[in-house]
């Protein structure tokens, strides 16, 4: 009797050092005799699943971690902290077959049009460049729907071009071009 007393005390002082070292060093859960501890680490407390909440296996291609197993409500708990921290159900959220140019025109009901640059204000040029440069937004490179890209990219392709520079503080070959209109192409060689 004393001596199943005195182990039952050492168990309880192991089991207290085994969760004292897991709030300093902050693991989260662990699973314990088919018993899970799950510690909050904001809140400090120790939430005792019960036995009946074993832990269920699931495959990391359907929501698993890496280890590929799963305990629900360590899920439940990193859902929750996941729907606090990124943009799930708001009207940022990118649907998984939408393209990038219907995304675009979603957020683009939202802004005002015209807010443009500051700096892009005192150009009032009529070439296609400078009018490409004009409308650039703060929010986005140049809408979509704007045909002026397709002009600019034509003078691209068809005007003469009167100078090239390499530029000397790139580690890759860089390649600045000037065209005859004023216009400006910076040319870099990809794999």
């Amino acid at each position: 009797m004393v001596i199943e007393s005195i182990l039952g005390i050492k168990y309880l002082m192991i089991s207290r050092i085994v969760l004292l070292t897991l709030r300093m060093n902050k693991i989260i859960a662990v699973c314990m005799s088919a018993t899970l501890f799950v510690v909050s680490l904001s809140f400090h407390q120790t939430v005792r699943l019960s036995d009946n909440n074993k832990c269920r296996i699931f495959p990391s291609s359907h929501g698993g971690s890496r280890a590929n197993y799963s305990f629900p409500n360590v899920d439940w708990f990193s859902e929750q902290y996941q729907n606090r921290s990124d943009l799930r159900g708001t009207f940022f959220e990118v649907d998984n077959v939408q393209s990038y140019h219907n995304f675009l025109t979603k957020i683009n009901t939202i802004k005002k049009k015209g807010k443009k640059l500051s700096s892009s204000n005192s150009l009032n040029g009529t070439q296609p460049f400078e009018i490409f440069m004009k409308n650039v937004n703060q929010n986005y490179l140049y809408h979509p729907d704007d045909l002026i890209i397709w002009k600019v990219l034509r003078d691209l392709r068809t005007r003469p071009i009167t100078k090239v520079e390499m530029n000397p503080g790139s580690s890759h070959l860089v390649l600045r071009m000037s065209l005859d209109n004023g216009g400006m192409a910076i040319f870099k060689v990809q794999r």
